[in-house]
């Protein structure tokens, strides 16, 4: 909903080398539509994963973003649950700090000079994955990870949802109902036009199955493209003939 309305996070996002589905209804928007091992993939999941990868290999590690104070917390707390892990780089930038001003420029400075082979960066979407197209070419051979509100989760100043809920694909709801005069307006207005869209989408799915094959016009995306698979073109929403240039 946000790359709707922002031409450069689109263009960013276009540009990440790896995407993850981090949200339920668009990972059961997925499956729905055919790609049947669609799963979600949280930030801090995949953050987790990567730490505890980076202490069994000896892989330097960084955090950006996050709270005064919490990120600091956090590689204290993963020093103690990660003994081999070794230093971790924190950086915490200002509040509405603007990328490319000179204390961005120091960051990336000081960042350059830890040489990490993984950087965690948690600034909020779009602006993380604005802040990693812009700088990725200063650390040649790192992974760089837009991961969210993790430096919150690995500080202990926010809990993640129950079991119950992650596994039932609720999370959204349980943070609503616990965090509401800060999410209010993320999920009931800024995202509530995708659940809009979700029947729509189903909809010109269910057809091109039983051979109403969508328009160009009529396609979600707005945009012709697609990958073959046997007998069929797919996008990850149509499915229609391999020689139907539709989809």
């Amino acid at each position: 909903m946000l790359m709707k309305k922002d031409a450069r996070f689109a263009a960013a996002y276009s540009r990440a080398e790896v995407r993850t589905i981090d949200g339920a209804p668009l990972a059961l928007l997925s499956r729905i539509t055919g790609t049947r091992s669609a799963r979600r993939v949280t930030g801090v999941d995949l953050t987790s994963d990567l730490i505890d990868l980076a202490a069994e290999q000896g892989l330097r590690v960084a955090l950006v973003g996050g709270a005064d104070g919490r990120v600091e917390e956090a590689a204290r707390r993963l020093a103690v649950s990660h003994p081999r892990l070794g230093r971790v780089f924190t950086a915490s930038p200002a509040m509405g700090f603007s990328i490319g001003d000179d204390d961005d420029r120091q960051l990336v400075s000081d960042l350059a000079e830890f040489r990490p082979d993984i950087v965690i960066v948690c600034l909020g979407a779009p602006r993380q994955e604005m802040w990693i197209d812009e700088h990725k070419h200063r650390f040649p051979g790192c992974v760089l990870v837009g991961a969210g509100g993790t430096i919150d989760f690995l500080s202990g100043a926010a809990a993640r949802a129950p079991k119950i809920c992650q596994r039932s694909g609720t999370e959204a709801l349980w943070r609503l109902s616990t965090e509401f005069p800060r999410l209010w307006r993320r999920y009931l207005v800024r995202d509530i036009g995708f659940l809009a869209q979700f029947p729509v989408v189903v909809g010109g799915y269910a057809a091109a199955r039983v051979g109403v094959a969508p328009s160009v016009r009529a396609h979600p995306s707005g945009s012709a493209g697609g990958r073959s698979e046997g007998a069929t073109r797919r996008c990850g929403v149509c499915v229609v003939p391999s020689d139907d240039r539709a989809c």
